[in-house]
């Protein structure tokens, strides 16, 4: 790898916290631009950015990825493309993904095809893309997300009360993330305190959140050191999601020494292990039998629920699996 090569890390324009942390850890080794896609001034950004650029790489595959593309392409950049679970799965009952052969599908494969590298986050998603794209599939790299382990600590001694969920709220999130289900639980469990932790990101989020039950109090938008603080609070931490493709708020609650309950869906089972509690009935009375068994765990499997996330999940982890992976990149770009 060259000395400090630079790195251009492409993003839409809201930065996910998973983005930025991906900054901090190829900062130490690496001259780290990021440029979240925003309208024609951050282009001109990106245009600077590439022209120095060692390699970029792309979170997610949405429209902010075409220039970034199109650029490092026509300056024979490698592209390292990160995807979520957006870009490989199509749940038709509830509109998730991207339908096969629409032309959505058609562009993603186009995108897909000028990746050098495509990196996944867990076991499930990676399984998923190889199988929807089965002739991509010797570009993958599994690189599982991860979690500041020394932020989100566990704390012995501290009291805790509570069911937590931590979420980004909008139309499409409340049916993905399954918050219908938790309100309804949240309702039918009257005398236990649940705290929902995200922003209200459309009209349907913000109607959702006005017609909640007493029991359930919504937090909006947290700080870093506020979100720390409740994890550490909270007893359990409830993700009972149609789909997800890691979960870093369930990592980071479980590194907190929040119990997990569960459903068995996309990669939770995979981030939950196996002192989670899986929820195999997603109703309200499923949900309910599993978080009162949940709230009667003892401390040692919340110190089970750390140490699984801080021997799978720590962030050196992913630092080296990145930074080899854009060597070995760098290495063969005179191939492309």
């Amino acid at each position: 790898m060259a000395a400090r090569p630079n790195i251009v890390i492409v993003s839409p324009r809201n930065v996910a916290t998973f983005v930025r942390q991906d900054v901090r850890l190829l900062d130490s080794k690496c001259n780290v631009s990021l440029v979240p896609i925003a309208g024609p001034a951050s282009l001109l950004s990106l245009n600077a950015a590439t022209r120095k650029a060692h390699a970029v790489i792309l979170w997610f595959l949405g429209r902010h990825a075409l220039p970034a593309i199109a650029l490092a392409s026509a300056r024979s950049v490698p592209i390292i493309t990160i995807i979520g679970g957006f870009e490989v799965a199509w749940e038709s009952d509830i509109g998730y993904g991207v339908r096969p052969r629409s032309p959505r599908d058609s562009v993603l494969r186009w995108m897909l095809r000028r990746s050098q590298a495509i990196v996944t986050v867990s076991q499930f998603s990676h399984d998923l893309a190889a199988s929807r794209f089965p002739i991509l599939a010797g570009r993958m790299v599994l690189i599982h997300n991860a979690v500041d382990t020394a932020s989100f600590t566990y704390l012995p001694g501290i009291p805790r009360s509570g069911v937590l969920c931590v979420a980004g709220l909008s139309a499409n999130s409340i049916k993905v993330k399954n918050l219908e289900l938790f309100r309804q639980v949240a309702t039918a469990m009257p005398e236990q305190a649940f705290t929902l932790v995200g922003p209200a990101l459309d009209a349907t989020a913000k109607q959702f959140v006005r017609t909640l039950p007493e029991n359930l109090l919504w937090l909006g938008h947290l700080s870093s050191e506020a979100l720390v603080s409740i994890y550490r609070k909270s007893s359990l931490y409830l993700q009972i999601s149609r789909h997800e493709s890691f979960s870093l708020a369930l990592a980071e609650a479980m590194a907190s020494g929040c119990i997990p309950v569960i459903s068995g869906n996309g990669a939770l089972p995979e981030v939950g292990g196996s002192v989670a509690r899986v929820v195999t009935d997603l109703s309200v009375e499923g949900c309910r039998n599993a978080i009162e068994e949940g709230l009667r765990a003892a401390d040692a499997d919340r110190l089970s629920a750390r140490e699984h996330i801080v021997a799978r999940f720590g962030t050196e982890r992913r630092r080296e699996q990145l930074l080899q992976l854009i060597d070995r990149i760098m290495r063969t770009r005179n191939s492309f």
